[in-house]
């Protein structure tokens, strides 16, 4: 009688074996399909990192053409007093209302040219300096999620261990030690 209790415990034993196997393996599917998850995780991050390199670049390109247009403002700072000189100097002599007219009107104009290419300057740091942002945040969210799934990973091999050591305490024959 105390051998069919035996038995029938051995074959309990078995039965649990069987469905903690069936578990591990289960859980060792898991944890690959996170790694595959972490190594895509990591591929976008790569991407994205090219994406700022990228924009550096742009942002770069952007300084050069505000300091050319800087160049240009102070050629016509140069410029204005050179013609402010010859307006002088026209008043002095035979200068006329139409001329002075068409003078300031050019001048104008070229103020106008000018602030026109200056806006769109600023237009265009502004738009890069916002996609570098984006993409610092974007980054900032994705190493988060890296570190959570880190911490998930670690924490499902831990219960895998200890898994396994119960599988293994429980077929070992009663009476030995490991």
């Amino acid at each position: 009688m105390t051998e069919d209790i035996i038995l029938a415990a051995i074959s309990d034993l078995r039965a649990d074996f069987a469905g903690m196997k069936a578990d591990v393996a289960g859980m060792k599917a898991d944890v690959a399909g996170m790694k595959a998850d972490i190594a895509g995780t990591k591929a976008d991050v790569t991407g994205m990192k090219a994406d700022v390199t990228g924009m550096k670049a742009d942002v770069a390109g952007v300084k050069a053409d505000f300091a050319d247009m800087k160049a240009d403002v102070t050629g016509m700072k140069a410029s204005i007093r050179d013609l402010e000189a010859s307006v002088t100097a026209i008043r002095g002599t035979m200068a006329t209302r139409d001329d002075l007219t068409a003078l300031r009107v050019a001048v104008w104009e070229r103020f106008d040219r000018v602030e026109a290419r200056i806006s769109q300057v600023r237009d265009d740091v502004t738009v890069s300096m916002g996609r570098a942002d984006r993409a610092h945040i974007a980054a900032d969210g994705v190493r988060d999620e890296l570190r959570k799934l880190s911490d998930e990973v670690s924490t499902l091999t831990r219960k895998q261990r200890k898994l396994e050591a119960r599988v293994d305490e429980l077929t070992q024959p009663p009476g030995l030690t490991a």
